[in-house]
């Protein structure tokens, strides 16, 4: 059993961060720090003393609520911001230092996994903001899932390969269909209740069934690729037009009415995956804070396994054509739904002292103490696939080593070189709005080929009058 490093450990590390820059240690005006109101906000709020003493500067936390759509920028000097904000705040934003980009930076700026650090805290070819803490999910299976010999015989005879824990959505929900069958059990667990929750879901369905999974070992296959096939989601990058008609996104969205249909009663739930804590699901995606709280209760302590999110089956080009399969699992990770950067505004009083205050934020043991937090998120950084303390969850070593090998799957740039990433336009409160309401009329019964077109044609004609849709549209993937 891997022990949990103690509080006091924890701080004294923290505690031993280097100076993040050198800033005088005069009186000066307090900075302001805007933080998103919510486990962000506690988060700051208890390192609040440390953020003083390495910046020599007091801070003022001041939260914000992030449905209003508000500039934070305005009233902060450094703002902690979700990567779907980037587009919308780019023009009010300082880009990073020549200096924190260094090798020999506090910031351990070639630590940072890529997608974080080159495309989802970029815009426009240029780097605004400073990852702090990332936005992770996983598959957690029940061990009676797989346990019953006879069952799982059945399950093979049927479909034609061994009961196991799904690489395709495909396989997830037979699988949720045929236990619900066989026990006359929920399969699945509720649908979000969330509508950002929903969007979460659907693009984690999506992501696998649109984008070919591409590996930096098989660069010479990558290079022939156009971009739409390696980084294209939702619009195409030679148009800028929507795509969410296409079939992957109508896959994505048949396959979530499925899985509602496979779960308990009781309608949707803020947090889907304690129906599968409550022994009310065989299968459930969780966060990563989620983990650990499954191995702490006592009736599912050492009774789950942990596996990256499934991928799609096959992939169904936007544009049409012959659809590519992958009965193996096409698993393309999305990206940046959550999770946190640490930007600097134009407005700021003094850059310099406001650069110091980003760059503790995401110095790598104080985004470590984040990515740790129950409240917070996952990984941005390279070290903390394998190397970060992650005895906290207190998994025995078979859970250990399952749970590192799904964050390498998941994450580890060798294996995956195209994740895809949540929308970042400066218009994508509103598009999401757009989307959610589609979902929505899915899930209520309405053909999800139907749906999707008019979601995209609603997309469209919203952009139809920004004389640079088509440079954002590429700024939204990583692109310049």
């Amino acid at each position: 059993m891997v022990r949990a490093r103690s509080q006091p450990d924890r701080r004294r590390a923290l505690a031993g961060i280097a100076v993040a820059a050198t800033a005088l240690r005069a009186a000066a005006p307090a900075l302001r720090l805007g933080v998103p109101s919510g486990p962000l906000t506690v988060w700051a709020r208890t390192h609040l003393g440390l953020l003083e003493r390495r910046t020599g500067a007091g801070v003022e936390i001041i939260p914000f609520d992030t449905d209003t759509g508000a500039d934070p920028g305005k009233a902060a000097d450094v703002v902690l911001a979700a990567p779907s904000e980037l587009g919308r705040l780019a023009p009010g934003l300082v880009p990073v230092p020549d200096g924190i980009t260094r090798p020999s930076s506090e910031i351990g700026w070639g630590n940072l996994l890529p997608v974080w650090r080159d495309r989802l805290a970029s815009w426009s070819g240029t780097s605004l903001g400073l990852p702090v803490h990332g936005d992770l999910r996983l598959l957690v299976c029940r061990a009676d899932l797989f346990n019953g010999a006879d069952r799982n015989r059945r399950f093979e005879a049927r479909h034609g390969r061994p009961a196991r824990a799904p690489v395709t959505w495909r396989e997830a929900v037979e699988l949720a269909e045929f236990w619900k069958a066989e026990t006359g059990k929920p399969g699945w667990t509720p649908l979000p209740s969330a509508p950002g929750d929903r969007l979460r879901l659907f693009y984690a369905i999506a992501s696998g069934h649109v984008v070919e999974r591409l590996s930096a070992t098989d660069r010479a296959r990558s290079e022939k690729l156009d971009e739409q096939a390696r980084f294209g989601l939702e619009f195409d990058l030679a148009s800028g037009k929507c795509l969410l008609g296409g079939g992957g996104f109508i896959r994505a969205g048949e396959i979530m009415a499925r899985l509602a249909s496979l779960a308990p009663g009781g309608g949707p739930s803020a947090q889907p995956w304690q129906a599968f804590e409550r022994g009310d699901a065989p299968m459930a995606v969780v966060p990563v804070s989620g983990i650990g709280r499954l191995q702490r209760r006592k009736a599912s302590r050492d009774r789950f396994s942990i596996h990256p999110v499934p991928g799609g089956d096959a992939v169904l080009p936007a544009k049409g054509g012959p659809a590519v399969p992958y009965p193996l699992g096409n698993l393309v990770p999305h990206l940046g739904m959550g999770g946190a950067l640490a930007c600097v505004s134009r407005s700021a009083s003094d850059i310099p002292r406001s650069w110091a205050l980003a760059t503790v934020l995401a110095s790598p043991a104080l985004s470590q103490d984040a990515v740790l937090d129950p409240g917070l998120g996952g990984p941005v950084r390279e070290q903390q696939l394998d190397a970060g303390p992650w005895d906290g969850l207190e998994l025995d070593r078979e859970r250990l080593d399952q749970f590192r090998a799904a964050l390498r799957r998941t994450l580890l740039p060798l294996d995956c070189i195209n994740p895809s990433l949540v929308l970042r336009l400066p218009d994508a409160r509103s598009l999401a709005g757009r989307l959610e309401r589609g979902i929505a009329d899915i899930l209520a019964g309405k053909q999800a080929m139907e749906a999707l077109a008019a979601v995209a044609a609603d997309w469209n004609a919203a952009r139809s009058g920004r004389g640079a849709a088509l440079g954002e549209v590429r700024a939204n993937v990583g692109l310049s």
